[in-house]
């Protein structure tokens, strides 16, 4: 079973979105009323947010209310993006024929044909296309909406679409166009850096190869793959690309390396409690076994698988698993219990409608009941399986029917039939070999292409990657120039300050020196005076012999002179001569007396 669908869960930030805008919504009006409205309808399922389960009901209730009131205000985009909006979910509550109506209206009214609008309105057209059973019109509107969001550089939603092409052709086995698209959708998701895109579009890449033969090729891819969900941290992805590449190897023959892949995504699966990841390792285990001829361990593992599916609920891996167990029962002899088996998965795909699972389940019943000899059962069950592979194109199980229905003809001894049905099988085996030719030649052919313009894509980005390194080495030199003239600019104007400030400080030494200078002049002048004063200044000093009665002064020499002479000889003073009052008084008595009269006079003394 290669469908594996990987879910993107929206609905925290979808609803943490909803609640403001809700907010919001209470005071808004005119044209901002209406975008909010409309922002509401979409945050209902939105292209970013596909697998969000909203209220349909609720949002096609705000694209009705933002479309009247569009209309009110002759708002044209606002009416047409609403429009959009309710077509859209009419159509997913099963009101197709009026979905696309308001859709198609949509395109009608709105002017801008390049514009995401558009392109999504064409791929909500090509969606009830598909519901309403106009499968061409369905591709044409979605490859068309693909083309219009690719031109307009809207890489997210092109890459979403190109996908969904790819998914288209593979459904239906056109290999060679599916690969196109899944290209094309690579390569976009390159652009957008979106790992998640990436991994899914290389492992379903991987799974076409896988189903053209090309096994080596699909490793290729499921291998790229494994690597981005390892990258991403994605175990779910991890175990189921790791199972794919399990399948591959045994496929290639490679028992031992299949087994290796196929018990590490089984731990994987384990680990993280993904049932559909366990399911699907035990049933390809089962495969592998079956192969190397160790049948009990096969009819375990499916055994196993079978029961993790029905605890799942997965009608499709149950029916698969019934007819792989009721096939092996068939090989190991137990025709009884393969016979109930296969009848349980033909119910069981008969109520999914699942017509591919039916047929193996007929052609797979015609075997055993070939083994017991019933071969009215086994034409009936043969010519069954012949009528669905013929509807849904199953054109390998048709070839291999036709062969075992020309053994039945010959084990009844019906010669002509044998014949015919015999030329049925090579026909269509040569049919399929030369498509098989063709198509490996279209695909070798494609990847011829993709490898080259990977290749361009791997010098343009060596170019980019050289042109990025000048670039960032231009930008270092100009940086280090930059740093370099505005270190000598803050140096220069540095030193004009440091040659500033040692100006202003020589001048004010000079003009120190100066004051000092003329300071040190007046110094050495006043010095110089004193020096002079002091030469002449004769100091007497010591202890100097007197005579106690006539005050005669004893020389160095011994002599005895007169105490005016000795100080007139050893110093600068000299004497002038006059009495004292007592010795007038002694010496003259009469002039002394007039004297005091005349002092007594003078200060008014009775």
């Amino acid at each position: 079973m290669w469908l594996i669908i990987f879910i993107l869960s929206f609905s925290l930030s979808a609803q943490a979105s909803v609640d403001s805008l809700k907010t919001v919504l209470v005071t808004a009006e005119g044209r901002e009323k209406v975008d909010i409205l409309n922002s509401l309808s979409d945050a209902t399922y939105g292209l970013s947010a596909l697998n969000y389960k909203g209220d349909a009901d609720q949002g096609i209730a705000y694209a009705v209310e933002a479309s009247a009131l569009a209309e009110k205000l002759s708002y044209t985009r606002g009416l047409a993006t609403a429009l959009v909006n309710e077509g859209y979910l009419l159509h997913l509550t099963g009101k197709t024929e009026e979905g696309f109506e308001k859709l198609d209206t949509s395109l009608s009214l709105y002017d801008n044909k390049k514009d995401r609008l558009t392109g999504l309105a064409y791929l909500y057209i090509s969606r009830c296309h598909n519901r309403l059973g106009r499968k061409e019109k369905s591709f044409e509107t979605m490859k068309e909406s693909f083309r219009l969001l690719r031109g307009i550089d809207e890489y997210e939603d092109a890459t979403y679409v190109a996908n969904n092409i790819g998914w288209k052709y593979w459904k239906i086995s056109q290999f060679d166009s599916a690969l196109v698209y899944y290209d094309d959708a690579l390569e976009l998701a390159g652009i957008t850096g979106d790992m998640g895109d990436k991994s899914k579009i290389t492992n379903n890449i991987g799974v076409i190869y896988y189903q053209t033969g090309y096994y080596e090729k699909a490793l290729e891819y499921f291998f790229m793959s494994l690597k981005l969900f390892e990258a991403q941290g994605k175990k779910s992805g991890i175990a189921l690309t790791t199972i794919s590449i399990g399948k591959a190897y045994n496929d290639l023959g490679k028992t031992d390396e299949a087994l290796i892949y196929l018990q590490d995504g089984l731990a994987i699966g384990r680990e993280i409690k993904h049932n559909y990841s366990i399911a699907y390792a035990l049933n390809n285990l089962g495969a592998v076994y079956e192969v190397t001829g160790d049948f009990d361990a096969a009819r375990e593992y499916y055994q196993n698988s079978l029961a993790s599916y029905r605890e799942q609920g997965d009608a499709m891996g149950i029916s698969q698993t019934l007819n792989d167990l009721g096939n092996l029962y068939t090989l190991m002899g137990d025709y009884s219990t393969a016979n109930e088996l296969l009848l349980e998965a033909l119910e069981k795909s008969t109520e999914i409608g699942n017509m591919e699972n039916q047929a193996a389940a007929y052609y797979h019943l015609g075997n055993n009941y070939r083994k017991t000899h019933d071969n009215d059962q086994a034409l009936a069950s043969y010519l069954k399986s012949l009528e669905l592979s013929g509807k849904i194109g199953k054109r390998d199980l048709m070839m291999n029917t036709y062969f075992q229905l020309s053994e039945l003809y010959n084990e009844q001894g019906r010669s002509a039939k044998a014949r015919e049905t015999l030329k049925h099988h090579f026909a269509l085996k040569d049919s399929i070999r030369d498509e098989q030719v063709l198509l490996k030649s279209n695909l070798l052919k494609l990847s011829y292409e993709s490898e080259k313009k990977e290749l361009e894509n791997r010098v343009l980005r060596q170019e980019n990657a050289q042109h990025q390194r000048i670039i960032y080495r231009n930008n270092i030199i100009i940086l280090m120039f930059g740093a370099f003239l505005l270190t000598t600019v803050l140096l220069v104007v540095m030193l004009f300050f440091m040659y500033r400030d040692k100006n202003i400080a020589l001048a004010k030494i000079q003009t120190f020196s100066r004051e000092l200078e003329v300071k040190n002049t007046a110094l050495r002048q006043e010095i110089e005076e004193r020096r002079k004063a002091e030469s002449k200044v004769k100091i007497l000093s010591g202890f100097i012999p007197i005579c106690a009665s006539c005050k005669k002064i004893r020389d160095d020499e011994g002599y005895w002179t007169q105490i005016e002479q000795y100080i007139r000889d050893h110093s600068e003073a000299d004497f002038s001569h006059g009495i004292c009052p007592d010795c007038m008084a002694k010496l003259y008595p009469e002039m002394a007396d007039k004297e005091r009269a005349k002092r007594t006079r003078n200060h008014g003394w009775h």
